[in-house]
């Protein structure tokens, strides 16, 4: 999961949902407040195209990406999931173009975290974030 900033903007985190399930279910506003700390109503969330396998062949697992404006201020301490890779993990929100410009570079070398921030790129470009607040 990955926090970034638009400029003049509040946070606009991107929930990709790990778990079986449909779109705009709970498992993604769960995700929101396990890696985030942060609530939303299934109606805030903006999906970012299509769902994709991450392991096509291998793992029956989807991924689904979604964008959600949030006010920063009522942000909460991630409720985690339990698990050693959620544990104690640290929350550091940066420029959407620094983040994209750190998947250029290869600092990120997440290609789910790239495409979603690809895909939060377009959304915002074509004026469909309009939602998410000024740009």
């Amino acid at each position: 999961m990955c926090t970034c900033v638009r400029p003049s903007a509040p946070l606009a985190p991107f929930a990709r949902c790990r778990r079986r399930t449909t779109a705009r279910s709970g498992s993604s506003l769960r995700e929101l407040g396990e890696e985030l700390g942060f609530a939303a109503d299934a109606s805030d969330m903006h999906p970012l195209g299509p769902w994709t396998f991450p392991t096509p062949g291998m793992i029956g697992e989807r991924h689904l990406f979604y964008a959600v404006a949030v006010d920063p201020r009522a942000r909460a301490t991630p409720s985690e999931d339990g698990s050693a890779l959620e544990h104690a993990a640290a929350v550091l929100p940066i420029p959407l173009s620094e983040a994209v410009d750190h998947c250029r570079t290869g600092a990120i070398r997440d290609s789910k975290t790239e495409l979603t921030l690809r895909r939060l790129v377009e959304f915002l470009d074509t004026g469909r974030g309009g939602a998410l607040g000024p740009a």
